[in-house]
């Protein structure tokens, strides 16, 4: 068994219950899908994240990627349409690393803090089945959100960021059936 990162904490019990759901983790064109409680804190979400990852691939590399140690590396999406997922995805800020009290992303009304009900999959509206997007960030840092403005207009215009995931279509799958 490969050795587990000093800041994972592994949970006593990690048997699925009836209650849990099953969340499904892109990035590229993996899928990790993963059993938690619809009240799981995001945070404890990485640090599973990083644990079976860090198991599955011992390389310490992940889809060209290496494997953070540091759960604050990790930064999670959900969608911004539940029923297209190709119309991109929300980032899902960290409370904790929420320092001007104004969360963007999936979670953008003020958070209450660390117990949040923001922070979990439930609080920001997921259900069982749901999917979210994942990436890797150099030095865990928070990526901020600055507007671009236009020089011939003077407006600014949020910055879309990019997520890593790629859905197969049949054809893609199983060629054409012409």
């Amino acid at each position: 068994m490969p050795s587990i990162p000093s800041s994972i904490v592994v949970l006593p019990d990690l048997k699925p219950t009836p209650g849990d759901w099953t969340l499904r983790l892109k990035q590229h064109k993996t899928t990790i899908f993963m059993s938690v409680t619809p009240t799981t804190e995001f945070p404890i979400i990485k640090r599973l994240l990083l644990y079976i990852l860090t198991s599955t691939y011992p390389s310490g590399e992940f889809n060209g990627q290496n494997i953070p140690s540091n759960p604050e590396h990790v930064v999670l999406a959900v969608p911004k349409d539940p029923e297209d997922l190709r119309n991109g995805w929300l980032e899902v800020a960290d409370p904790e690393q929420d320092t001007d009290g104004t969360l963007q992303g999936a979670n953008r009304r003020r958070s209450g803090g660390r117990r949040s009900i923001l922070n979990n999959p439930q609080g920001v509206g997921l259900e069982n089945g749901a999917v979210m997007a994942f990436k890797f960030r150099e030095g865990g840092a928070r990526r901020k959100r600055p507007g671009e403005v236009k020089e011939e207009e003077g407006e600014e215009e949020e910055e879309e960021e990019e997520w890593d995931v790629v859905f197969q279509s049949f054809e893609d799958e199983y060629g054409s059936q012409s």
